[in-house]
């Protein structure tokens, strides 16, 4: 029996039962008052002393479970999509939304959660010198209680936890302890203490996607120093009900699908599958065959989506696909910003996206996409390189995968 409750929820349910227990045999109350009175302080004092509550068990794996559907019947995933968690932490407040949603996936998926928190070595400081080790036990000790803290959280939610502690470069620390432990999945948030989401984005962040061994969850908050737009969606941290999956059909981007798909399948959420369209270079606009071009590339796009759609419905996924180029509702702008904009227009509450972990993770249709969309999102990123699984476990067959990516390669050559 794993306990449920933290320390603090503990004291007072065994407090309040005994109060409550004195007060049913003090007062002069109707009988059958008395003993609701002491019945109930008598299982408040035993699941404090205990520490564990069985409809605190039974609501937060309901709450946990995917919705059914009468009218469509899903199937079980592939696989797995996580078995084991990093969350890395600084304890600012978005890296306190990146422990919700490692919470939240941990219970979903079952997943133990290690809580990772890197002292930063001082840029005049060397690793294994004395006073890096006195500096690390000073930090260590401060860090301590709030970790507890964390795992004591956790474990309230019903999730395994436990947290360690490092020293050296953050970003690089990181991917190593997810090396080391395997993780199927990095959960952090997109920037720390200090708000400035353009440095830490640059630097922690965005080292930790390119070099990470496995996808990279980066979570996002509004931040408060400016205003909430009309179009972006207030933060809900235990919410998968409709994935965005940007595409460029390269085989990254494939792999990053199949991914999406199986959150789709894991929480019975809508997937959407994006395509931005390559905009136009200026000197062609103009051209009298500018026009015949777009809306050829525009139909070949569509043929290939409606292949990955019927592949993904087939196995009872909910699926809809969007092609949107520089002249369309989202309006103009760069591809990370009518990924952005198609997101919030739909009410996505989750990113899934390819990166092949270059410099500047270029991805999608050329330029820093991933980037950009990593740098301005308000509903977490999920970003990856590679998807390792056999065949038999994904969603997309080898023979789509060959077609449609085949296609976009041998177009690539002639550019």
């Amino acid at each position: 029996m794993k306990r449920n409750l933290g320390t603090r929820e503990r004291v007072i349910r065994i407090v309040g039962g005994i109060f409550l227990m004195v007060l049913g045999i003090m007062l002069p109350i109707p009988f059958w008052i008395e003993e609701v009175a002491e019945t109930v302080g008598l299982l408040a004092v035993v699941t404090g002393a205990v520490g564990y509550c069985p409809l605190r068990h039974c609501l937060t794996r309901r709450a946990q479970e995917p919705r059914s559907s009468s009218s469509d019947a899903r199937v079980s995933p592939k696989q797995p999509a996580i078995k084991r968690i990093l969350l890395a932490t600084d304890f600012s407040g978005c890296a306190e939304q990146a422990l919700e949603y490692a919470a939240f996936l941990g219970n979903a998926c079952q997943a133990p959660v290690e809580i990772l928190y890197v002292v930063e070595v001082l840029p005049d400081m060397s690793p294994n010198d004395a006073t890096a080790e006195s500096y690390f036990d000073l930090c260590r000790k401060q860090a301590e209680k709030p970790l507890d803290e964390l795992v004591e959280r956790l474990t309230s939610m019903g999730v395994t936890a436990r947290w360690r502690l490092r020293l050296g470069i953050p970003s690089r620390q990181i991917n190593l302890a997810a090396e080391e432990l395997g993780a199927d999945l990095v959960t952090l948030g997109a920037y720390g203490r200090t708000d400035l989401i353009d440095v830490l984005l640059g630097s922690t962040a965005q080292r930790v996607v390119q070099g990470a061994p496995c996808p990279v969850l980066t979570v996002h908050v509004v931040p408060t120093c400016r205003p909430v737009m009309k179009s972006e969606r207030p933060f809900a941290a235990s919410t998968v009900r409709h994935v965005l999956a940007p595409v460029d059909f390269s085989l990254c981007s494939l792999d990053a699908l199949d991914y999406a798909a199986l959150f789709a399948t894991q929480f019975d959420a809508v997937l959407t599958v994006l395509y931005v369209i390559e905009p136009v270079l200026p000197e062609l606009e103009r051209d009298e065959d500018a026009p015949a071009l777009a809306r050829g590339q525009r139909e070949l796009a569509a043929s290939r989506l409606a292949v990955l759609c019927h592949e993904l419905r087939s196995q009872g996924i909910a699926v809809e696909t969007v092609v949107v180029g520089q002249r369309s509702a989202v309006g103009w702008g760069s591809p990370a910003e009518a990924i952005l904009a198609e997101a919030a227009r739909r009410g996505c509450d989750l990113i899934v996206m390819g990166t092949r972990g270059r410099r500047g993770l270029t991805s999608l249709v050329g330029g820093s996409v991933a980037e950009g969309v990593l740098r301005h999102a308000t509903v977490p990123v999920l970003t990856m390189k590679r998807l390792q699984a056999t065949p038999d476990q994904r969603y997309l067959s080898q023979e789509v995968r060959i077609r449609v990516g085949d296609q976009v390669v041998a177009g690539e050559r002639t550019h």
